[in-house]
């Protein structure tokens, strides 16, 4: 087993990024227990590794190595205490063999609570038991002192009626982790409405509950001081000494609302608009309050809720933008950061009726420039990638709407007299780049040309900002 196990980590860390197991929801024992299909303690006395294919011989450095895929653990328990449905005296589990994959990682010998169900939405694995990290399966270091066992084997004394109870909480940036953190709301009333209607208030650790209820579906409520929002209601529903958790979180509900006009005063329609915070001392990566709107017909556009903060509005300040509107700006119509507006949000402010004129455009029509890809002894290079760098958007770069010519080049339009920066990376593990080319699209400009060399890394490490001699 631990050969596999080992075989299995060297394939994670050789293969495609593995993302983390991420689980929707929550979980808890009062609620769990009644939605399981099959619960009970038991130990286990041999695990078995099915790849999903059989192993394979590649060459790697010169040398022949085993590959072995990702697969499924089977895991056979002898069942100790039967808790929910009798499936006999020894039992199969299986979980995906990978972590990532939400598996869980048995171990011979260890005693464990399962909590399975039953899969019979595919023929390749219909009516096998499976489990993951996502229900409450865990090892049971001791079964008088295991929380689950203890709420389970306390169910028949327990007074009748659910419990539904939860959080609520605040969301503050968090500059030096990149995110938000957490703080508990205290003396927020919350509201049910079902078949037994009630209140609560959450204490100094922003908790609340309420007992007692008669089985049947909810309607949960917070009701936020003011300044705090959204205070959006959560369903659940509620057996007999059964529960549900519903947990809230508030962010500041400040609003930055208005209007985009042209500068003939048209509504500026499908415009991407975006709130930047721009607050001295803190990370500049800050992104999660990443405020962004596209204009509605009526050139109207709305932010909420907004954190307290300092920030400057614009549009196109992300990336360029294929549509009525291209170039970056900011309110009240800057071409740069420096001479953008401060906009501050203290508290909950709400900002109303704003008004944003774009200037006009320059007049500039798109010029055809046709592009070559050429390896260094000047043969057309296949299975290549063109992309563009304009100094508006010092950290983007993107790949135009390109067409290919009959000699293998690609033909883009770029705007007449504005500067860019052209790049080629070719597709595959090879790493070749061509770039940067600095270029200023004209009528009377030559075909470019741009040579592929041998180095691997990234292809955008350098950039020209100075205009091209002629």
């Amino acid at each position: 087993m631990r050969q596999i196990l080992l075989l299995s980590l060297l394939l994670f860390l050789c293969g495609d990024t593995a993302y983390p197991c991420s689980c929707a929801g929550n979980n808890s024992v009062c609620s769990a227990y009644w939605d399981t299909e099959l619960l009970f303690r038991g130990r286990v006395t041999d695990i078995k590794f099915i790849p999903n294919q059989p192993p394979q011989q590649v060459s790697v450095n010169g040398k022949l190595e085993t590959i072995i895929s990702p697969g499924t653990l089977e895991v056979h328990f002898v069942v100790l205490e039967k808790l929910r449905r009798d499936v006999g005296s020894e039992v199969v589990i299986r979980t995906a063999s990978q972590g990532s994959a939400c598996g869980v990682e048995f171990k011979d010998g260890a005693e464990y609570l399962i909590y399975g169900y039953l899969v019979n939405s595919t023929l390749q694995h219909k009516g096998e038991w499976w489990t993951n990290k996502c229900t409450r399966t865990h090892e049971i270091i001791s079964a008088e002192q295991d929380p689950d066992l203890q709420w389970i084997h306390g169910l028949s004394i327990a007074k009748p009626g659910g419990t539904i109870f939860g959080t609520a909480r605040q969301a503050l940036p968090d500059f030096d982790n990149n995110g938000y953190k957490y703080q508990p709301l205290a003396e927020v009333p919350v509201q049910i409405k079902g078949p037994a209607d009630g209140s609560a208030k959450t204490n100094n650790d922003g908790e609340f509950s309420l007992a007692g209820l008669p089985s049947g579906q909810y309607q949960v409520t917070p009701a936020y001081p003011n300044g705090l929002g959204p205070a959006t209601s959560s369903t659940v529903s509620v057996r007999d000494k059964g529960c549900a958790e519903v947990n809230f979180v508030a962010q500041n509900d400040g609003v930055v609302d208005g209007d985009l006009l042209y500068a003939d005063m048209t509504p500026a329609a499908g415009v991407y608009i975006r709130l930047k915070r721009i607050e001295e001392g803190h990370a500049p990566r800050w992104t999660q309050d990443l405020y962004v709107d596209t204009t509605d017909l009526a050139g109207h556009f709305h932010l909420e809720p907004v954190q307290p903060g300092a920030y400057v509005l614009g549009v196109n300040i992300d990336f360029p933008a294929k549509g009525p509107y291209e170039r970056k700006n900011f309110y009240p119509g800057k071409t740069e950061q420096e001479q953008a507006e401060v906009i501050h949000i203290v508290g909950a402010q709400r900002i109303d009726g704003l008004r944003y004129v774009l200037p006009p455009g320059p007049d500039r029509k798109d010029i055809p420039v046709k592009v070559k890809v050429v390896s260094p002894d000047g043969a057309t290079a296949s299975n290549t990638s063109i992309f563009l760098w304009n100094p508006q958007w010092p950290d983007f770069h993107w790949g135009p709407q390109t067409k290919t010519d009959a000699d293998g080049s690609y033909v883009i339009e770029l705007p007449e007299g504005e500067l860019y920066n052209l790049f080629a990376r070719a597709d595959g593990s090879d790493g070749r780049c061509a770039g940067p080319k600095a270029v200023v699209a004209s009528t009377s400009m030559q075909p470019i040309v741009l040579i592929l060399d041998g180095s691997g890394g990234s292809c955008f490490g350098r950039h020209i900002t100075g205009v091209p001699q002629k």
